[in-house]
This record gives structure tokens, C-alpha cells and sequence, in this order.
């Protein structure tokens, strides 16, 4: 891979299809087949499917762009082409107007302007957004097209996790909705109960492995509280922490902390209200809840501990304090990778399939001073923990790892720098207190029955006004009966009607206008207004039907509660919700003896729920994609436009044992040892790791590699021989390999070779300028002339090209 030559990038060629193309981004792909070949091929498909954001990295010399203006654009789809700044200054793509809301044209700076903009957040929030790359990036001979493509994933990635931050209420509100029933006894019972004492929050990272044998040696000593991907490594450590903190609402979550469920005799798990429903329905231990029940009736909850994000981590740290902990141990919260890579704790999925090759993160400094890679979630971690440690002065959090990333408030010690001030709390008196702390499930499923019997009343309500404000509006000129209406669903249905905004705030956003108030027609309000009563009917529509789920769910737990009940409809209820085992709970607490069709019945259950706990090749497959190793290339050239040389040693070191597995991760391999050995000032042995490669496997950036390394050692004819390869692949190394035959006194060569270059690329001034130099040296003095003249023709101010023609004269 190269850099770009600025003298040589500004070239174009005109192929015999009669296309403009660069051959420094292009190469000589269009040259044996036409442009819309190759597009219809590789993105005719995708690019013609409705509803989906497309981001393209490049526009393949304009040609790509063109081919999606002039296609037939589906509906609701839009096309946002990221291009370098130096290709977009040569090229000069037209947007017809009616087109301009579907596609943009734009550099990296722009981009997340653009990603901000109209309805772009919508795709980035239903994952309707794709990224395609052009030919000339997926050629991957310019180093500034890994670096782009590198930029681009990250204002992506950086845009996804804030738009689903800030818009995504909806599966939050729906599972704090589901988990009403269970969400009976508060966290804050708790509350106080260590006060003075020392614990350790033990969160998924690798440094967990590190510290597992001093958690072993003060396990007596130390109050243990586990986020859940960790709590069943730690059980089976000998070390069951009392504690478990979950807080996911994605239905992913069963199948990620799915080793968890086993320990329900073992540990107390203190959960957020909107927690994956599929975990808490089917959880048969003791279990607390943080946050509200409901978001229109906090009476009952103003005093527990809140629900805090955004990571379980920062959860379970708000917990031991509000737990009365003054000083809490953090191991395995490193927020970044390890010295080898990995993100994870050996024992998890992500850990078995290694470091993540395919991902280029940041790289944040550790408390021992080095930097390690991190990615945008965990920064945003990072600040969130370092903000609300701050408002928790009364506590101190102290990372044990020196391989942390360093956090503004949160402190690091060694092991023996640590005092540990022991709760003296077994698991047997934590779950005496809790079992003293008396709730009636009866009384709190009633209460569940009539907020949601209320709620579905009041929506029905909600709905026949907002139907007859969409009517009003219709008929045009009805302001004041519309004001009438609003202020009824306000003030009878105010709570409610907060909660359909706060649930739909994307739907509700779409009735939202840029345009200035003072510029509104009547047309205008009427559109806008229209919008918004038909955000409230589908909103309503959509919140009705959790409600009824949830009321029918309250309905089935009353059944539960009844010794005598008929399996059957329970059984029904179950399996509707996806949660079979339910029927696991339900006989943990089941009071009586089950009958022998009861047994029969509820056995096809209990074999579906071992089924969902070890069936995770949903969630492997979702993190399969980011260890691939087709991104691996352009994290090595981000790394090494950056000279990062421990990115470089460590995907290295990982690829080096991958290098039997494929060609490419072989190839893969020796590129990154060359680019370390290279950034070492080892350039024969960065040589000779690539020649062990085998030429058989050389792509363009290889021979690259080869010629500049051979140059550099004084090997011309090993450079020769790539140069010739590269030569073969793109005109802009002709003058290089001229140069090169000038060093080995092929002067004839040399010449012939600068002037197939010219005679193709005439307007190079610079290697006319070389060309005119060389002729003088070889005394070609009238040749070097007229050359020189021929730098003034196209330039008459050039003063290289004036001092020379002075020298000789």
C-alpha cells in the first residue's frame, strides 16, 4: 500500500468504454470491463432495496456516484458517498436538485453532520444503516483509503451508540412494562447496611483472570458483588459472590449471562427495572429491583437506588455505595484490552474467539503508563464512571489492575497496598434480611392488575381524542377546537400522555420542523400537526398492546399464587411470553405435591429452558463478525499511517498463530511483522519476513513493501523485480522504476521508460522536471533543453525549469 503521489494522483485515463476514470484510485479496472459491469455486480442488489441508509466509502473517480444518480433511487432510501478531499477537489459530481434530499457527496468532516441530519438517525436507530466500500477502496492500494474507512466505521459507530442512547426509550419502557410483576420488592432495603465497610465490584475484562487469586485468598474477608457475565466463573471459583447485578434489557441478555441462572440458591441478584424480562420471569432466586416500577407512579420508589448506565459496571458501583461501601474494589473493569488483545475474561465467548482484529479503536493510557485500545462504548463508560464517582465523595473506588485505563476519581493500589475493612456478611444473614423484609405478592399483583387495567382505559380514551383531532384537522381552520382537545388529554391523561411522548419520542420527532415559525404557511401547521396526533394514535396503538400483554401477565400471576390452579393456561402463558422456565419457579414456590400429568406436562418446558440457556450460537454469531479478518488489513495500515508500533507487535502476535488457517492470514501476518520491523529500524529483517511470505501471495502492497525496503538496503535488483510487478499493475510506478533503472545505469532503459510515462501522463511537470535533470547529467544537453522548454509551456513560471535552462545556456 502507498501514499499518495500528489504529482501523479491528479492524472486521469479515459478507458476504451469512454470513461473517466484515476488510475491512482482506480488502477486499470475499467480498463477490460465498464463500470456499470462491475456495479450492477457488486451493488445492484443492495442499493435497490427501500427503507435503508447507505454510507459508500468512495466513489470510484465519480463513476460510482453517477451510477447511483442514474439509477432508479427505491423509496426511502438514501445514499451518503464519503470521499478523500483530494479526490473530491479533481472531481466535480453534479447532484440534480430532485435528488438532493436522497444522496450527498462529502468528505470525513462532514460526515457526522450528514449522519445528524433529516431522518438519518431513524435508519441508525431501526439498523437500517449499511456500509459498502467502492473498488478502489476494496483494491486496498492507497493507504489513505484504509485510514478513510477507518474514520468512517468510527463517526458511524460513535453515531449509532449515541442516536440509540438518546432515542431507543422504547425497549427500556417495554421491559420495565413486562417486569412489572416482578419488580415487588425495592433495592433500597439495602440501603446503609455496609456502612464503613470494603467490597469488590468483579466486572468481565481480562484483569479478572489477574486477581483471582487474591479474591480466592481474602474471599473470607471481602463482600463480593459480580456483574452477571462473571458471577458462575467466580462460583466456580470457589468464591460465589453475594451479590449479582444485571441491568441489559436485550432480549440477547438470557443467552449472554445465561450461566448465571443456575445460581439462584447462591446469590442475590439486585437487577434494574428494565432488565431482559426472559432473565427475571425465569430467575427462581431472591431477587431486588433498582429504578421505578412505573413511569407515571414513583410514590412507591422515590427512595431506591436508581437504575444507572451505562454499563453494568457503573450499576453495580452506584449499589455498593448506596450500599453504604466506603471504599470499593474494581477488578476486571478495565474499560479497554488487554497487552494481548482481548477484551474479555477467559471463560467468555469473546475470549475463546481471541483479540478483535477487525476493530480500530483508541488507544487510552493505563495506570502503568502504557496505552492500550479502546473502543467507543467504554469511553463513554469511562466518563460516565468518572463523573459519578465524583458525586460519590463519602466512597472511594480503587482499581486493582495497572492495566486499567486510567479514570479521572477512580484511584489505583497494588494488592498489598489494600486494607480491607471486612463486611462480616455471610450469604446466609444477606439472605435472612432479605427474607425478613415481608411483601405480599397478592396485594402487588392487584396493584399491578389495576395500573394496567387503568392505563389500557386511559389510552383507549387517549386514542378516540387524537382520531378526532386528526379529523378536525382535516377539515382545515380548527384551531380552537384543537387547543380543546390537547388540553383534555392533558389534563386527564397528562401522566399518560407524557409517557406516549417519552416512548415514541422518535415518532414524535418526525412532526418536529427545521423551518423557521415565522415562515410557517397554513399548509405547513396543518402537516405538522397532522403528524403529530398521528405519532400519538400509532404510539397509543402500539402501547395498548404492551399494556394488555402486561395485564393478561398480572392476571396469570394471581394464578400462580393458588395451589389449585390448572397448569394448563399457566403453561399457555409461559410459552407465549418465551419464558419456560417460569414453570421452574412456579414449582420452587408450589406449596403441594405435583400430580403425575402436571409433571408431564410442565416436562417439555423444562427441557425448552435448558435449551435457551445453552443454545448460544445467536449471540456467537453476532460477535463472530467483528473477528473476521477482512477488516484486519486496514486496521494494520491505520496502525501504520499512525507508526503505532504496539498496535502493530500485538496484531502481529495475533495473527502469527492464524497464519496456518488461511493464505490471507498468513499474508496478513508477515505484512504487519514487516511494518513492526520496519518501524523497529530493522529493515533486512522487515525484508526478510516479507520474502517468507512466498511472491505467490503478493498483492500491490507487498511489492510496495519489497521496493521500498530494497531501496532502502541498497538491494536494486531485488527492487527492480518489484518494481516491474508494480509497474504491471499501475502507470504512476513508472517513474520510479525510471529512477531505479537510472541508479543501475540502464540509461537507455531510463529514458524509454520516462517517456512511456509522459507520452501517457503529458501534463506531469514534475517528472518532466526529473526527466530534463537526468538528460543534463548524461550530458544529452539540446534533449535536456527542449525538455525544459516543454516545463515552461505548461508552466512559464517554473523556476526549476528557468534556473535550469540558465545553467545551461
Amino acid at each position: 500500500m502507498q501514499s499518495t503521489n500528489p504529482n501523479t494522483f491528479n492524472t486521469f485515463a479515459i478507458s476504451q468504454f469512454n470513461e473517466y476514470y484515476l488510475p491512482s484510485v482506480n488502477r486499470q479496472i475499467f480498463e477490460t470491463i465498464d463500470s456499470k459491469t462491475h456495479f450492477n455486480k457488486l451493488f445492484k442488489i443492495e442499493f435497490a432495496k427501500e427503507n435503508l441508509l447507505h454510507v459508500i466509502i468512495g466513489i470510484d473517480s465519480g463513476l460510482l456516484a453517477n451510477y447511483v444518480l442514474e439509477s432508479s433511487l427505491p423509496a426511502n432510501s438514501q445514499f451518503i458517498f464519503v470521499e478523500l478531499d483530494s479526490v473530491l477537489e479533481l472531481l466535480n459530481v453534479e447532484i440534480p436538485e430532485p435528488l438532493k434530499q436522497q444522496v450527498s457527496i462529502c468528505t470525513i468532516d462532514e460526515l457526522a453532520e450528514i449522519l445528524n441530519s433529516r431522518s438519518n438517525p431513524v435508519y441508525i436507530i431501526k439498523d437500517k444503516l449499511v456500509v459498502h466500500q467502492s473498488l478502489g477502496v476494496r483494491a486496498q492500494h492507497l493507504a489513505e483509503y484504509a485510514q478513510l474507512s477507518s474514520d468512517v466505521m468510527a463517526v458511524v459507530n460513535q453515531a449509532t451508540c449515541e442516536h440509540k442512547t438518546s432515542f431507543n426509550q422504547e425497549i427500556f419502557v417495554e421491559q420495565q412494562l413486562l417486569n412489572l410483576t416482578e419488580n415487588h420488592m425495592p433495592a433500597s432495603i439495602l440501603k446503609g447496611r455496609y456502612q464503613g465497610k470494603t467490597c469488590i465490584v468483579t466486572a468481565g475484562g481480562p484483569s479478572l483472570d489477574e486477581h483471582m487469586p487474591w479474591i480466592k485468598e481474602n474471599k473470607d474477608k471481602l463482600f463480593i458483588i459480580a456483574v452477571s457475565r462473571v458471577a458462575a466463573k467466580l462460583t466456580k471459583e470457589g468464591v460465589a459472590p453475594q451479590i449479582i447485578v444485571s441491568v441489559d434489557p436485550q432480549e440477547l441478555s438470557l443467552e449472554v449471562n445465561s450461566d448465571m441462572m443456575a445460581l439462584y440458591n447462591s446469590s442475590l441478584l439486585i437487577h434494574s427495572y428494565h432488565i431482559c424480562s426472559r432473565i427475571l420471569s425465569q430467575w427462581r432466586g431472591r431477587h431486588l429491583f433498582t429504578g421505578n416500577r412505573l413511569l407515571w407512579d414513583e410514590t412507591n420508589d422515590k427512595h431506591n437506588i436508581e437504575s444507572v448506565g451505562p454499563t453494568v459496571t457503573n450499576a453495580a458501583i452506584t449499589i455498593a455505595a448506596e450500599l453504604g461501601f466506603t471504599q470499593v474494589l474494581l477488578t476486571g473493569a478495565d474499560f479497554c484490552y488487554s497487552k494481548t488483545g482481548h477484551t474479555h475474561t477467559s471463560g467468555t465467548l469473546e475470549a475463546n474467539l481471541g483479540p478483535n482484529m477487525g476493530h480500530i479503536g483508541d488507544w487510552v493510557e493505563t495506570y502503568c503508563g502504557d496505552k492500550a485500545e479502546t473502543i467507543f462504548q467504554l469511553t463513554e463508560a469511562k466518563k460516565a464512571l468518572a463523573y459519578q464517582v465524583s458525586t460519590l465523595p463519602q466512597c472511594k473506588v480503587i482499581n486493582l489492575s495497572p492495566n486499567a485505563a486510567v479514570i479521572a476519581n477512580v484511584a489505583h493500589l497494588a494488592l498489598d497496598k489494600i486494607v480491607i475493612e471486612a463486611a462480616n456478611c455471610s450469604h446466609q444473614a444477606l439472605f435472612s434480611f432479605v427474607d425478613s423484609q415481608t411483601h405480599d405478592l397478592k396485594k402487588h399483583y392487584q396493584y399491578c392488575l389495576n395500573q394496567m387495567s387503568e392505563a389500557v382505559l386511559s389510552l383507549q380514551a387517549i386514542l378516540k381524542l387524537a382520531n378526532s383531532a386528526l379529523k378536525l384537522n382535516r377539515a382545515g381552520n380548527q384551531a380552537e377546537q384543537l387547543d380543546k382537545i390537547e388540553h383534555k388529554i392533558n389534563k386527564h391523561h397528562g401522566k399518560l400522555a407524557k409517557v406516549i411522548k417519552f416512548y415514541g419520542y422518535l415518532e414524535f420527532s418526525r412532526f418536529l420542523s427545521t423551518t423557521e415559525s415565522s415562515q410557517w404557511s397554513q399548509d405547513h401547521v396543518e402537516q405538522m400537526t397532522a403528524n403529530y396526533y398521528e405519532a400519538f394514535i400509532s404510539v397509543s396503538k402500539k402501547l395498548e398492546g404492551i399494556f394488555k400483554q402486561a395485564q393478561q401477565r398480572c392476571l396469570s400471576r394471581l394464578d400462580e399464587l393458588n395451589p389449585q390452579s390448572d397448569v394448563e393456561p399457566l403453561i399457555r402463558q409461559w410459552l407465549q411470553d418465551n419464558q419456560p422456565g417460569r414453570a421452574l419457579v412456579w414449582t420452587h414456590n408450589l406449596t403441594r405435591e405435583l400430580s403425575t400429568k402436571e409433571v408431564l406436562a410442565l416436562e417439555p418446558l423444562a427441557n425448552e429452558f435448558q435449551l435457551q440457556l445453552t443454545d448460544q450460537q445467536r449471540y456467537q454469531s453476532k460477535l463472530a463478525a467483528g473477528y473476521s479478518l477482512e477488516e484486519a488489513f486496514n486496521k494494520i495500515m491505520t496502525l501504520v499511517i499512525k507508526k503505532n508500533l504496539q498496535g502493530l507487535m500485538l496484531m502481529a502476535s495475533t495473527l502469527k498463530p492464524r497464519a496456518v488457517e488461511s493464505d490471507l492470514a498468513k499474508r496478513l501476518y508477515h505484512l504487519a511483522d514487516s511494518y513492526c520491523l520496519d518501524l523497529q529500524g530493522k529493515p533486512q529483517q522487515a525484508l526478510t519476513t516479507l520474502l517468507e511470505l512466498g511472491s505467490e501471495l503478493f498483492t500491490e502492497v507487498e511489492f510496495k513493501q519489497v521496493s521500498v525496503l530494497s531501496l532502502k538496503l541498497g538491494q536494486l535488483e531485488l527492487a527492480a523485480l518489484a518494481l516491474q510487478q508494480l509497474v504491471s499493475l499501475s502507470d504512476e510506478y513508472l517513474p520510479q522504476y525510471a529512477h531505479l533503472l537510472k541508479l543501475r545505469g540502464q540509461d537507455q532503459l531510463a529514458l524509454n521508460t520516462y517517456m512511456d510515462y509522459l507520452n501517457k501522463y503529458p501534463n506531469d511537470i514534475l517528472i518532466w522536471l526529473k526527466l530534463g535533470s537526468f538528460l543534463y547529467e548524461i550530458e544529452q544537453i539540446q534533449t535536456a533543453r527542449e525538455v525544459f522548454n516543454q516545463v515552461l509551456a505548461l508552466d512559464p513560471s517554473n523556476q526549476i525549469a528557468i534556473n535550469q535552462l540558465a545553467k545551461i545556456a
